[in-house]
């Protein structure tokens, strides 16, 4: 009975020995998950904090643009307002030709009086 009783203090030593073993590596594991959490979590404050100064950025970009359109369209037509008072007869395209064309010239201008000295010509030639 004694050799019996030895035999399953032993037995339950070794089981002791693996829970705690298992306990130990659960342990482990629930750090390694909550390490990884945070990590996640970080990366998606990173991103929203990027993704909103992208956002910022483009909304800045697309104020000037917007203001610089204006400016240009103001230009635009106290130019052509003052062609009309020299005489000349203007067509009025409509916008999308006119800023299609208009584009493609100001694009392969290297100065805005450059530019305007085609727009100039366009309409004379139109004439």
């Amino acid at each position: 009975m004694q050799a019996e009783q030895a035999r399953y203090t032993e037995e339950f030593a070794k089981l002791e020995r693996q829970f705690n073993d298992i306990r130990r590596e659960h342990t482990k594991a629930v750090v390694a998950l909550r390490q990884a959490e945070r990590q996640v979590e970080r990366e998606k404050e990173k991103s929203a904090e990027q993704l909103s100064l992208q956002q910022k950025e483009y909304e800045i970009k697309l104020g000037k643009s917007q203001s610089q359109l204006q400016h240009l369209e103001k230009e635009r037509n106290t130019l052509m307002a003052t062609v009309r008072q020299e005489g000349f007869k203007v067509p009025r395209l409509r916008p999308k030709e006119l800023s299609g064309k208009l584009a493609r010239i100001y694009t392969s201008s290297l100065t805005f009086s450059h530019f305007l000295g085609h727009v100039l010509a366009m309409f004379l030639n139109q004439q």
